[in-house]
């Protein structure tokens, strides 16, 4: 078989009408048997077939060969910025999570803007903790050079919404992100659950003991030659009523928020009293009007959506 020439715009004759197509093509692309397109090209198909090519490669950036993977690596940086961005988009699709992991890594160092709110989505919600750690890597680089503390507000969003797992996620990365305005909202997440302000768990009232039925008197009654006598029932009860707290089955998410929180916290004063809130309130009131230091975030750049409670 021999090489296509490498003239500019050699694909423009060829269509992509279906998956099977667009991986033969990518394969042939990976193999150097078809050369990439020139990106002043603007033909539809051209660009369609780039675009397939583009995903394909992301897609064999999670491959076990080291030779494969520098390979998809060098090919993908020839294509342009408008088609390495959606192509790493959609490559946080993937099942396979070294190939979430790249398209994470790529984003940050490509520098886009753009790529915040996927970033912060997959941070906070990817099921892998090596893909969250790496897309929270990413944002905080991303994030650092582009709007600068502003970069915190989804994660604050997030840390007073209704999801546990999420809000236990944001105070984690919170405290990563290293941005002091977020400390208010770490104060306030303390006595926050299900989103839904200072929380007190339901109660009830518990009766532990028992109860005793006595005859204590009769009722004694004469008519002519008949006596009629009805016993009068007292009770007696012994034991305790205890008032009940019912946490429900995320006891165990309310904690684990605490000591995530009071971790983010720790990053961020340098105080150290871990999950214990009575010491972080006594802290905080001290500070008094030098709190200021720590302002609130409220205002963001970043595309929220990507990272708001799904309806």
């Amino acid at each position: 078989m021999r090489k296509l020439p490498s003239a500019p715009g050699v694909l423009s004759s060829v269509s992509c009408p279906n998956l099977a197509t667009g991986l033969a093509l990518s394969l042939l692309l990976l193999l150097g048997w078809i050369p990439l397109v020139s990106a002043q090209s603007t033909d539809s198909k051209s660009g369609q077939i780039i675009s397939e090519s583009a995903r394909a490669l992301v897609r064999v950036c999670g491959n076990r060969s080291i030779e494969r993977r520098m390979d998809a690596m060098k090919k993908l940086s020839a294509f342009p910025l408008d088609v390495r961005i959606p192509a790493l988009v959609d490559g946080l699709k993937s099942w396979n999570p070294k190939v979430r992991s790249f398209c994470c890594f790529q984003m940050g160092a490509l520098g886009a803007a753009s790529s915040l709110g996927s970033l912060a989505r997959m941070s906070l919600k990817d099921p892998n903790s090596t893909v969250r750690g790496d897309a929270l890597r990413a944002y905080k680089r991303l994030g650092v050079k582009s709007v600068g503390p502003e970069m915190i507000q989804p994660f604050i969003t997030v840390l007073g919404g209704p999801e546990p797992m999420l809000r236990i996620r944001a105070a984690e990365a919170l405290g990563t992100l290293g941005q002091a305005g977020a400390v208010p909202a770490l104060m306030k997440a303390f006595n926050v659950q299900n989103g839904g302000g200072a929380y007190r768990a339901p109660s009830n009232h518990v009766f532990i003991g028992s109860e005793k039925a006595l005859v204590t008197d009769f009722d004694v009654e004469i008519a002519q030659a008949a006596v009629i006598a009805d016993p009068k029932i007292s009770h007696v009860r012994q034991g305790a009523q205890l008032e009940a707290r019912i946490l429900a089955l995320d006891a165990h998410l309310v904690i684990r928020q605490k000591v995530a929180v009071g971790r983010a916290l720790e990053s961020l004063t340098g105080q150290n009293y871990g999950a214990n809130q009575k010491m972080w309130s006594l802290w905080w009131a001290s500070l008094g009007s030098n709190e200021k230091q720590y302002k609130d975030s409220t205002s963001s750049s970043v595309d929220e959506s990507a990272v708001a409670p799904e309806k």
